[in-house]
Order: C-alpha cells, then structure tokens, then sequence
C-alpha cells in the first residue's frame, strides 16, 4: 500500500496551524514504509511538514517570544474612574402607554385616509402617490414618508 500525498493535503494540513502540524509529523513519523517508494514519499512529506513548521514559527516568533506583546490585564486606563449610570426607570404602566400609542397612530392614519378622501375629491385625475406627496408635505404627515402614508391611507 503505498503511502501518497498532495499540495492541497499538505496546505490543509498547514492551515490548521502549528499543533496540527506537529500532530501531523509525529504521525508520518510512525508510519510504516515496506518500499522504498514509500520511504521516499515518507521523507518528502516529512521534509515538507518540517518546512511549513518552520515557515510558522518564523512568522509567529522572534527570538523564541510571540512577536505581538501579550494584552495587558486591564484595557481600562489607570486613573479612569468607574461611573454608574443612573438606573433606568421603567414605566410601571407599559400596557396603558402601548394604548395610548396605538390610539395616536389610530388617529394618524385616520387623519391620513380624511385628507386622502378630500385630496381625491378635488383631484380626481391624480394617483395615489402624488396624493400621498401632499399628505406628507401637511403637518397631519408627521415626518412619516410618503410610501408609508400611501400604504396606511386607504386602509
């Protein structure tokens, strides 16, 4: 049984990073060459290993140390002062506030359908986005756009 390996193997293999490279040596250590081939392949693969190992630990290590510094305990600079924030009140009346904002956006839309009603009485040629345009540009538009007046108008 021959022994056999490829560029791709041998990029995954090196892509996993330096343990599995380490992993990987000491596996094509143990293995068994019956033929010469084998050995070949065997010596080849583990020259390659080898290489790649090398490759990594020149580009991760200066002098043995990692070449990035490692993080310091804290981010926080030394003289800042923790400040809490103030606690966050919530309304113990939720339900009668959501009420209240659907009875408002209630009304607004049927401000919205109203003035969409009389701007297509006096102008019956026109589509709904123009009429749309005009609510927006009202005061009962309420910042809202006029692709969302025009959706909710006629409703």
């Amino acid at each position: 049984m021959a022994v056999g390996y490829t560029c791709r193997s041998l990029s995954r293999e090196s892509s996993h990073g330096y343990t599995n490279l380490e992993a990987s040596i000491a596996e094509w250590k143990s293995k068994l060459t019956p033929t010469a081939i084998d050995q070949d392949i065997k010596e080849r693969k583990l020259e390659a290993l080898h290489q790649e190992l090398q490759r990594i630990k020149d580009e991760n290590f200066a002098n043995g140390a990692p070449i990035f510094p490692p993080r310091p305990a804290s981010r926080k600079p030394e003289n800042s002062k923790v400040v809490e924030s103030p606690a966050v009140k919530k309304p113990s009346h939720s339900g009668l506030q959501r009420e209240l904002r659907k009875q408002k956006t209630s009304e607004r839309y049927k401000a919205w359908n109203k003035a969409y009603r009389e701007l297509r009485k006096k102008n019956p040629g026109k589509n709904a986005t123009w009429i749309s345009k005009q609510i927006e540009k009202m005061d009962i538009g309420d910042g809202k756009t006029a692709e969302t007046i025009r959706r909710k108008m006629k409703s």
